[in-house]
């Protein structure tokens, strides 16, 4: 992914959430930098909780289906 794509995706998702998830500050002689929020840290740990969720509740049938892929014995 190109390094402009990742900031505009950035600046999407800031514009779609009532307080911004990133904040940034331009390069120069001071270096720029980006920060994530408190939004956006509060953003993260729920997708990762998501993700616990959904591979919880994945795992056996995941499994099952692998088992389909194996050859018989």
């Amino acid at each position: 992914m190109s390094y402009k794509r990742a900031w505009d995706l950035v600046e999407e998702l800031n514009r779609n959430f009532a307080q911004p998830l990133v904040l940034k500050a331009p390069g120069g002689a001071q270096g720029g930098g980006a920060q994530l929020t408190g939004t956006g840290s509060a953003l993260v740990k729920h997708y990762r909780d998501i993700e616990q969720a959904a591979h919880d509740a994945a795992s056996h049938p995941l499994r099952e289906v692998g088992r389909l892929t194996q050859p018989p014995d």
